[in-house]
């Protein structure tokens, strides 16, 4: 028996690129992937202490991907971060002069079909956050290369990058955090977690 579809419960992400917003959010959090010794270490004491504390409430609800958004999460919202990764890539604008790499190409909007904010989101950090304003569902991005703006459609940590001497090759990471906690607040609490339509293949 294969059992699926319990995404994003059992997740495969470390706490640093796992996503938050509407497609996670009141959903239990199961597993991540790869947690070392050290995030080990402070899941576990992050863990007990929510248990406990709602155990002496009387509460018996699950941690959720909103938990650690208010543990990880939150303590170190930032607008930006230079030298930063945060994993953003559900919209990608790249400078049109090059030839865009093979996982970029179905998330390009193409040229015809730009807007003229859109045209230049790949020029400056300035102009990537821009773009991210001006689209609805974007809550973060990141800016690389000189020639690359990515956009994406849900929060995240993220990791530290090397520093390059040239300026050029740096990637500096930016995140909407008004719109974030504007999100966060329409939400309110996960009074009902919502855990994944699992389902089963028998062979």
């Amino acid at each position: 028996m294969i059992v699926t579809s319990q995404f994003p419960t059992i997740n495969g992400d470390k706490v640093w690129s796992l996503s938050f917003g509407p497609t996670h959010w009141c959903h239990p959090l199961a597993s991540m992937h790869h947690v070392d010794s050290e995030e080990m270490s402070l899941f576990w004491e992050f863990e007990t202490k929510m248990y406990l504390k709602r155990k002496a409430a009387g509460d018996p609800a699950p941690l959720t991907i909103r938990d650690m958004y208010f543990e990880y999460f939150e303590p170190r919202t930032a607008d930006r971060r230079d030298d930063w990764d945060n994993v953003s890539d559900d919209i990608i604008f790249i400078n049109p002069n090059r030839k865009p790499q093979e996982h970029e190409k179905s998330k390009l909007i193409p040229a015809n079909k730009q807007q003229d904010w859109q045209k230049v989101a790949h020029e400056s950090f300035s102009n990537c956050r821009t773009a991210c304003e001006k689209t609805p569902e974007c809550f973060q991005f990141i800016y690389y290369n000189s020639e690359t703006c990515c956009l994406s459609k849900s929060f995240k940590i993220g990791y530290p990058t090397s520093h390059s001497e040239d300026v050029k090759k740096r990637q500096v990471s930016g995140w909407l955090t008004d719109r974030i906690k504007e999100w966060v607040d329409k939400q309110g609490e996960c009074t009902t977690p919502i855990w994944p339509q699992v389902k089963s293949h028998f062979f």
